[in-house]
């Protein structure tokens, strides 16, 4: 298996102890070691998972004393990586996913000021309709880095993207930068939403995924039906002091 993704299976498993109140808010989660020794990993793979924990919100770390579990909210943080099958599993929903169209296109001067991608880069173009408990909720538009997953298939990624290219392929996404609108819907995205004559406009992001070299993998556009959206997002201050 994997490190990335054993490293998530622990991050999942502790995450539940959170939300089952096995681990409650205001208590601290057992430290490295134990936890190396109670789910047989290594220390890399718990402090991975712990650091995916703290990112999320779940825990934050206590000089001297540990990792305590602090509020959370269910809600995923508009900074974090992660893909629309594993929402689904955080947030305890029915995900469903229809490939609308999947081909390669070359990338041109127009798409590469959009997309940040250089001219001439062939990429995969995928276009995904996502349903949430049975509702049309996302149209997503994914740009990928042909020379990166130069194998990939409509059938490789029907359950998961990022399963495909982490689990698959073996690439670690490291970062994204998103851009959060709200641009006027357009007739056929309110048909295909299946929204209503008094819905003007759709809540858009847009993203560029990087891999850990700051190489960039990945461009999208994921417009979501607004009553379908929720926005979250964990902040910490920085106690440095001016």
């Amino acid at each position: 298996m994997r490190m990335i993704v054993k490293y998530k299976i622990i991050y999942e498993q502790l995450k539940q102890a959170i939300l089952d109140g096995t681990y409650p808010e205001g208590h601290l989660i057992p430290g490295e070691y134990q936890l190396m020794r109670q789910m047989d990993v290594s220390r890399d793979t718990i402090r991975k998972a712990m650091a995916l924990l703290t990112s999320s919100g779940y825990i934050q770390k206590i000089r001297g004393k540990g990792s305590m579990v602090i509020a959370h909210n269910n809600e995923v943080p508009l900074t974090n990586l992660i893909s629309f099958k594993e929402l689904g599993h955080q947030q305890g929903f029915k995900p469903k996913t229809k490939i609308v169209e999947f081909k390669d296109l070359i990338i041109t001067d127009k798409l590469a000021k959009e997309t940040g991608f250089a001219v001439d880069t062939e990429v995969w173009s995928i276009s995904r309709l996502r349903f949430i408990d049975g509702v049309p909720s996302i149209i997503d538009l994914d740009l990928i880095r042909k020379d990166l997953a130069p194998d990939m298939t409509k059938q490789a990624i029907h359950e998961s993207l990022y399963e495909y290219l982490e689990g698959e392929l073996g690439l670690t996404l490291a970062y994204s930068e998103n851009d959060l609108t709200a641009p006027l819907i357009s007739t056929k995205e309110r048909e295909t939403l299946e929204l209503d004559a008094t819905e003007n406009r759709i809540i858009q992001i847009e993203s560029r995924v990087y891999l850990n070299k700051s190489e960039q993998l990945q461009y999208s556009i994921a417009k979501h039906r607004p009553d379908k959206f929720a926005y979250h997002e964990f902040i910490r201050r920085n106690n440095h002091g001016l």
